[in-house]
């Protein structure tokens, strides 16, 4: 049984809700906001609307986890004595606060830990958002084509890792297909590198030094993921969108540069990573695959750079068949289009 596949519902408006908190939290931690920075600001900061927001979202999360995921999952577990076969199964005992003293979890990191993976769904929206929308800006014409053009040749030659297809019957392209895919790969980071996205401060658990310089222990530790990202010394042209930087020149397969961390790095590296890449892998490819994006309707500078998080409007792309895009061109005028 797929213990969350009653709450995949989005005409369920409790469901609905709780995923535009779970936004509005993940809006909030990724604002780099002031305080993030000067942490004595604080006192005053605390009265503040975000604070306000972040409290109320943060809080109908909460509520929404211990009533609709936590309390059915006990449930079953009294009814059925079902063997551990999920995460939540083996961190229910740390959140009935039935751990042994000595343990790394306890009642509240537990949860802590349970709402951190549930709000991934936050970050993978979002960063599929801004790869699509990279690939659909009219300057990035070109990479949009290569793009979609390696995907149809892998397809077209039978590539595919699997037979997997959709309802009509048309292929599918999934996680294991990537190292086929390199210019989807590609695209994706480019546009992570772009997005210059804050990691999350560390703190130092004991003293350290760095190539010299003393780190105290409980020192706030920021990773500047712009100076890494952006820096001329480390890459050619960084202002510019050029995901043919991420692939081999000769063998045309896909690199990753060792100054390139946009999840951190270490034990303490962002847990999700994974999943981000796997998820919008399968969502871009396939999208690329069975359709065509124009250019969305906001202008590029109203995607901000610097966080990962986007506004909670919706944005409105041009999406057409290519098959239908070719059969109907003649029919359409360019002030004649739909946004979808």
């Amino acid at each position: 049984m797929n213990h969350f596949e009653t709450f995949l519902l989005f005409s369920d408006e409790d469901f609905s809700q709780y995923c535009q908190n779970f936004d509005q939290v993940f809006w909030e931690v990724n604002n780099g906001r002031a305080v993030d920075f000067l942490p004595w600001l604080m006192p005053i900061f605390q009265y503040s609307p975000a604070i306000r927001n972040m409290k109320r979202a943060s809080g109908e999360v909460r509520r929404y986890v211990e009533e609709k995921i936590i309390a059915p999952k006990k449930k079953l577990v009294l009814a059925e004595k079902s063997n551990t076969s999920d995460f939540l199964d083996t961190i229910m005992i740390y959140l009935e606060g039935s751990g042994q003293h000595d343990d790394a979890l306890n009642s509240q990191s537990a949860l802590y830990a349970l709402e951190d993976i549930l709000g991934g769904h936050a970050a993978v929206a979002n960063i599929t958002l801004r790869i699509l929308y990279d690939l659909a800006l009219e300057d990035h014409g070109p990479v949009k084509a290569q793009v979609q053009n390696q995907i149809n040749q892998v397809v077209n030659e039978g590539g595919l890792c699997n037979a997997a297809s959709n309802e009509e019957g048309q292929a599918l392209v999934s996680f294991e297909d990537r190292p086929s895919l390199p210019w989807v790969v590609a695209s994706m980071h480019e546009t992570i590198r772009k997005t210059c996205s804050p990691i999350v401060p560390h703190q130092a658990t004991q003293d350290s030094t760095i190539e010299g310089h003393f780190v105290p222990k409980d020192a706030v530790i920021f990773v500047n993921n712009h100076s890494l990202n952006m820096s001329e010394e480390l890459w050619d042209q960084p202002e510019e969108y050029q995901p043919s930087r991420f692939l081999d020149p000769t063998a045309g397969t896909f690199t990753k540069p060792s100054h390139f961390t946009p999840f951190s790095m270490g034990k303490r590296s962002c847990m999700g990573y994974k999943m981000v890449h796997n998820v919008a892998f399968a969502i871009v490819a396939n999208l690329m695959l069975h359709f065509d994006l124009r250019q969305p309707a906001y202008a590029p500078s109203d995607v901000p750079l610097g966080m990962l998080a986007l506004p909670p409007q919706p944005f409105e792309f041009v999406i057409s068949s290519p098959a239908a895009e070719a059969k109907n061109s003649f029919l359409r005028s360019p002030t004649r289009r739909a946004a979808a």
